[in-house]
């Protein structure tokens, strides 16, 4: 078998050695399974449903027998798994929720499984209270596989050098390689938690030194180091991965001046697996669609064609705890093109974009919602807002934090006369000039937007 490889010679035996010689060793399967999604991309729509529909319906079969929580949910609809005969039919199932994970998470683990299969994981809470998940370590095989495609599409390796901004503290110590194939990956992680002058300074310094192929990160964090960073970028990536966020248009036109590579969307989610990224045509994400069942819902749980709708996901591979039509709580956009073929030539179907948490949508008192790009263009078209917050009080009300340039003061009046237009008359709204503002969770991730009130 030949192997589509664009990387470095370590990059190149390092591949060679999962996928030839660990993969026969152990008997993985990586091999197997890189071919079989190399091939599947290029399915057309009816043979990539078929897949999904023999994947999903081995998975009810499993779910239905041998988890507590799907068997006594299949008895009280009166129906078996084999009723599920099309993915149309996954309606008949209820969502599942972060709430109801919380509620049975014990009695959602499949009874076939040990200890030693499972693969505790949480989600980071940023919309509420941490949700505690489990995933299915006999998969791995098929996510490294999948990986692999996915940084095929970025025309890099999977072995070359990166460097990823993330979660992790400058001064945690490197996690130990479990086993070889783990060590193999070439991967520094940097603390995103931090992201003063200095910092962004040592961030440049390892990218200039390191030489990484790939930079990822949360495009927030990109934009803060390149705004602040004295110290000249002198080692130019040859792909860059952007997730965790919505990517604005400003974000992407900085990103891709000062880092001078091209930069590709991924959505993905602790406990959603792997999803979606763009290809090199960067004509919306292409859906991991044999890995997940994405539904877009509107707020009836009927299917979105166009438009902007819930994220439901039913994750193919997960038999530990499987979820099944699990709303993990982000907003996409689609279209009525989502199933033609990119001009890429792959046939996945595709998201038109991310547009992120459910919380970071407000909604007004005259009943209109407005999501994460109004309040960039709104705040970021001034010239003088570096950062900004908006929070939403569980009664309505508008408090917008911002800071400026050199702390000097703007003109709020027409900004505000923007949002009343927009919220009707009866929209309060403050602002409030802070001298400094953290819009991040605990996990990094930018808050712009958050809100208690529900009309």
């Amino acid at each position: 078998m030949k192997y589509r490889v664009s990387g470095d010679l370590q990059s190149r035996v390092m591949r060679f050695l999962a996928l030839v010689w660990w993969d026969k060793v152990n008997g993985l399967g990586i091999r197997g399974h890189y071919k079989s999604l190399v091939e599947s991309q290029y399915f057309s729509s009816e043979a990539l449903q078929e897949l999904q529909l023999k994947k999903l319906q081995k998975l009810l079969q499993e779910a239905s027998r041998h988890v507590p929580y799907y068997r006594e949910m299949f008895s009280r609809l009166g129906i078996q798994a084999k009723d599920i005969g099309s993915l149309s039919d996954l309606s008949k199932l209820p969502l599942l929720t972060k709430q109801l994970i919380r509620e049975f998470g014990k009695n959602m683990i499949n009874s076939r499984y040990s200890p030693s299969d499972l693969v505790q994981n949480s989600t980071s809470g940023s919309t509420g209270e941490v949700t505690r998940f489990f995933s299915d370590r006999r998969s791995y095989p098929f996510y490294l596989a999948l990986h692999m495609r996915q940084h095929d599409w970025m025309n890099i390796d999977y072995f070359v050098r990166q460097i990823w901004i993330w979660g992790a503290s400058f001064s945690a110590p490197q996690k130990k390689s479990k086993g070889l194939l783990s060590g193999m990956k070439r991967k520094r992680t940097i603390s995103s938690y931090h992201l003063s002058p200095a910092d962004s300074e040592e961030i440049i310094g390892q990218i200039n030194s390191y030489k990484p192929c790939l930079i990822g990160a949360y495009p927030s964090h990109l934009c803060q180091i390149a705004r602040t960073a004295n110290t000249p970028l002198t080692h130019f990536p040859t792909a860059i991965s952007l997730s965790g966020e919505m990517t604005y248009p400003e974000q992407l036109a900085a990103i891709q001046a000062y880092y001078q590579a091209p930069v590709f969307n991924y959505y993905g989610a602790r406990d959603g697996s792997l999803i979606a990224q763009e290809c090199d045509k960067h004509s919306g994400l292409h859906l991991f669609s044999e890995n997940v069942i994405v539904e877009i819902l509107d707020d009836n749980d009927n299917p979105v064609s166009e438009g902007i709708g819930r994220v439901v996901l039913t994750l193919l591979h997960n038999y530990a705890m499987p979820l099944i039509r699990y709303e993990i709580g982000d907003l996409a956009e689609v279209d009525e093109q989502m199933w033609e073929p990119c001009s890429c030539g792959r046939t996945l179907p595709r998201l038109k974009r991310i547009i992120g948490r459910t919380l970071d949508i407000v909604v007004f008192p005259n009943g209109n919602r407005v999501g994460g790009t109004f309040w960039t263009h709104l705040l970021r078209s001034d010239q003088g807002v570096t950062n900004f917050n908006v929070s939403q009080d569980k009664n309505g009300a508008l408090l917008i934090k911002y800071t400026t340039l050199d702390n000097a003061g703007i003109d709020t009046e027409p900004l505000k006369a923007k949002i009343v237009e927009y919220g009707g008359n009866a929209t309060e709204v403050a602002f409030q000039k802070v001298d400094v503002l953290d819009n991040h969770t605990k996990t990094g991730k930018l808050k712009l937007v958050s809100s208690e009130y529900s009309k």
